[in-house]
């Protein structure tokens, strides 16, 4: 967060940010599946915005669709928790690690259709596998805590998206994910921006809670 601040940090976390926005996007497109919609592209763009296209929701309708829009704020979160979680044991960080570069490999197969997507996503790749076949398990491990970190932090840069109507992604105008949310689940977009910030921040001390125990606990 203080990074964020410097001159340059948001250089120094591009590369987190892009990352934030990959999970975002992807969320909207798993939420679709599961609610009975189609995935159908991914698309990253090089000032960190993307777009999830998707078919609406055929299971809760209306609802669904309001779902499948909050799913986008709250994926980076979900999947920060979960790495968090799975970290705990070093000698599984290997294999940790290869699933997410399986992961990102499938997405890149099925939906990634932009230059900038492809050329960041398998740079990431490539990245993830040095550290697979060089990386100690000690590297291995922190590297998924920093991933799984950056996820969740990712909600401090968005908090304008996320309590206003609307943003710009690729140079057009669109509707905020709480704005979507807003008209399909009825309550105001600053409601959703702020559950999302309270799911985000309730997921985040409960998966520091989960590794760094208290004396107490020890005993």
């Amino acid at each position: 967060m203080i990074v964020w601040q410097l001159p340059y940090g948001n250089y120094i976390l591009y590369p987190f940010t892009i990352l934030s926005t990959y999970f975002h996007e992807i969320s909207h497109g798993f939420a679709a599946i599961l609610l009975g919609g189609d995935f159908i592209k991914l698309e990253l763009f090089a000032d960190g915005s993307g777009l999830a296209t998707h078919t609406s929701s055929y299971f809760m309708s209306g609802i669904g669709n309001g779902l499948i829009a909050l799913a986008g704020p709250m994926g980076p979160t979900i999947f920060g928790y979960i790495l968090f979680r799975i970290s705990k044991n070093e000698k599984y960080s290997k294999f940790i690690l290869s699933t997410v570069v399986l992961f990102i490999l499938l997405s890149l197969m099925f939906w990634v259709r932009t230059l900038f997507g492809l050329l960041f996503l398998s740079s990431t790749i490539l990245v993830i596998s040095f550290i697979i076949i060089k990386g100690s398990n000690l590297m291995q491990k922190n590297t998924i805590r920093a991933i799984a970190l950056q996820l969740f932090l990712s909600v401090y840069p968005s908090l304008g998206y996320f309590f206003s109507e609307g943003g710009v992604i690729n140079g057009n105008q669109f509707v905020s994910d709480t704005g979507v949310a807003a008209k399909y689940l009825l309550l105001p977009y600053w409601f959703w921006g702020t559950f999302v910030v309270v799911f985000s921040c309730f997921l985040f001390i409960s998966a520091l809670n989960s590794i760094y125990k208290t004396k107490k606990d020890l005993h």
